[in-house]
């Protein structure tokens, strides 16, 4: 029951914040409360245990109050109808939709928090051993070359994305298979393999010319099991390509959206070998579990579900544009103001189907992406582990609070900091500072905004200190050729992608939105929540960070319009709940309070700000 609780509300919450923050509902603001006023004797009461920087808050309660008493708000479900009652939210089609997703990510996000108990009851044992569950898990990746710490720290992100109230959505998935395939779950599932005839597939390389000679160096038995398929069925190896499909798709979407290619043989489902694999944050990315972090690739494949607000197939433009990227950011990695501390992980390949007529749902539904997997940049002999930033505002596997509070206590052993809010202090001094020193210079000088999230983002960790930043996936990425000219360089996109950038506030909002907002700024209030220590300080040195690296740009023409635009009074933030309203993946944002124009400003002007 706890968990169908804790569940409720976590969506709630997030659902509460999205409206307000966005502007969907107007309000006002009271001592230690919000007020929706929705009619003369009727209104919403949001109890406000404290505020934080980016217009965020700690709910404590939801309360509905008529003259005739007071009901307390438990679900999204009880929000919206009453919302809609009084005329402050849409009773359109999408609000219809939207509305079926909060429930679908609420049942899923019970589901997670269930199974994550179950999990964490298994590793007590390991508790009595390690005081610290980053050193348990850096012991075993020790001892065992085919142990994929990475691995195991994605299967924490139980609560997923802290904004968006479809943090948990999975439509089109049943509970039943979510519980098998999702990561935090343990999810294995055994990856599906099809041979797909080349007169139907368009395939972009970094090296080679075929997908199926990458995959072959996962596994031995896959290259015999995809021949001895094809001759089975008197078909010519040469003449088939080779795609990894996530097995919901290979269940649900692949016998009937391409029927007629299955009949005729230009695809195949590799009957012989099924690879059971590790789940990934990101719920369709898959890594094989035979060699773990041993093994190459990361294969990222394509699933008609919808996870938060976008339907996870892979589009043709990412699986054409991946590889070509990374040739790009090798290019650039060469250079000598490229950061040291950066890893941009390559796109060995991408490949699609080709439909004959266009269709544009057959190519992103029969697709995948061949990444190198991340934990070939660590070295675990000397104390290092790749640990993604979505697992570390994740719960502690031990149940000492966040896993980030965990990485702050290993810290303070290692420098031998005097108290624990200091050790949190110099953490995040050495955080911002890896993360600022690694993502704006790639902005200004060469007009990349990379999104760099806590999802896209592996920090690699040193006893718990930052020590480089591993950055994946380019499918969000903004590229402005016109900044990127001044290298000496030209991108040239082979298709229309939104990933092209026609201006410089383009870079800036995607970075703005990607470091400050949703993942510095979610690192500050988690620490700030468990440790109970004074965000602005937190703000002022990450501010005092950022500086240092404009101050290196100096000679950039660029620098001080991006240093301006990070500076700006109120930052651009995706607004979640506004464009899934309008049904849009366009990106429409809302302005929120920037946390290091108040700081510049005193702290006197941190309430001028927040309302």
């Amino acid at each position: 029951m706890n968990h169908i609780h804790n569940a409720q509300k976590g969506i709630l919450d997030r659902l509460m914040q999205c409206l307000l923050r966005e502007k969907l509902i107007p309000y006002k603001e009271e001592e230690g409360a919000i007020n929706i006023e929705l009619s003369k004797d009727s209104s919403i009461r949001i109890g406000v245990k404290r505020k934080f920087y980016l217009n965020r808050i700690e709910i404590s309660d939801v309360s509905y109050i008529l003259s005739s008493g007071t009901t307390r708000i438990e679900t999204p479900e009880q929000l919206i109808h009453l919302l809609q009652l009084y005329g402050l939210f849409p009773e359109s089609e999408e609000a219809a939709v939207f509305s079926r997703e909060l429930q679908n990510s609420t049942e899923n996000y019970q589901l997670s928090l269930k199974e994550f108990s179950k999990r964490q009851k298994s590793w007590l044992p390991y508790m009595e051993q390690y005081d610290n569950p980053i050193s348990w898990i850096h012991q075993l990746a020790v001892e065992n070359e085919t142990f994929s710490p990475l691995a195991f720290f994605e299967q924490l992100a139980i609560h997923g994305h802290t904004l968006h109230p479809c943090t948990k959505t999975k439509m089109g998935m049943s509970l039943e298979e979510a519980a098998v395939y999702s990561p935090e779950c343990g999810g294995m599932p055994e990856i599906v393999y099809a041979a797909v005839h080349k007169s139907r597939t368009a395939a972009s390389l970094l090296k080679g010319t075929e997908i199926k000679t990458l995959l072959f160096q996962q596994n031995d038995a896959l290259e015999e099991a995809f021949r001895n398929e094809l001759d089975s069925q008197s078909l010519d190896p040469e003449e088939y390509e080779l795609l990894p499909l996530h097995p919901w798709q290979a269940e649900h979407v692949i016998p009937e959206l391409y029927y007629g290619e299955l009949q005729d043989r230009l695809v195949v489902l590799i009957e012989g070998i099924k690879e059971p694999a590790f789940a990934l944050a990101s719920l369709r990315t898959l890594l094989p579990a035979a060699q773990g972090r041993k093994n190459p690739y990361h294969l990222k494949t394509a699933i008609r579900v919808q996870a938060t607000s976008a339907v996870r197939t892979v589009s043709p433009a990412s699986a054409s544009h991946g590889p070509k990227f990374t040739q790009l950011f090798q290019e650039l990695a060469n250079r000598p103001d490229f950061p040291e501390t950066l890893i941009l992980v390559k796109e060995e390949g991408g490949i699609h189907f080709k439909d004959q007529g266009s269709s544009d749902e057959r190519e992103k539904n029969l697709a995948a992406m061949i990444r190198e997997n991340p934990e070939v940049y660590t070295d675990s002999a000397n104390g290092e582990l790749a640990i993604p930033g979505v697992a570390l505002i994740s719960d502690s596997p031990f149940g000492n609070g966040s896993l980030l509070t965990e990485a702050v206590r290993l810290y303070k052993n290692s420098k031998d900091s005097g108290s624990l809010e200091v050790a949190a202090e110099d953490w995040i001094r050495d955080y911002s500072r890896l993360l600022f020193q690694s993502v704006l210079p790639v902005m200004t000088r060469y007009g990349i905004a990379l999104e760099a999230h806590l999802q896209n983002s592996i920090p690699v960790l040193k006893h718990g200190a930052p020590v480089k930043l591993i950055v994946r996936d380019y499918g969000g990425i903004k590229l402005y050729n016109k900044r990127l000219q001044k290298t000496g360089l030209e991108f040239v996109f082979q298709m229309e992608t939104h990933v092209e950038a026609l201006n410089a506030e383009a870079l800036q909002d995607t970075v703005s939105h990607a470091i400050i907002q949703n993942h510095l700024g979610e690192l500050i209030i988690t620490l700030v929540k468990e440790l109970n220590i004074k965000e602005e300080k937190f703000w002022e040195i990450a501010s005092e960070e950022m500086d240092l690296v404009w101050n290196s740009l100096y000679d950039d023409p660029d620098a001080p319009a991006d240093r301006q635009a990070m500076m700006e009074r109120e930052l651009s933030l995706k607004s979640l709940v506004g464009m899934r309203l309008k049904h849009t993946i366009d990106n429409t944002y809302t302005k929120v309070p920037n946390p290091f124009a108040a700081v510049k400003e005193g702290g006197s002007k941190r309430a001028e700000l927040q309302n």
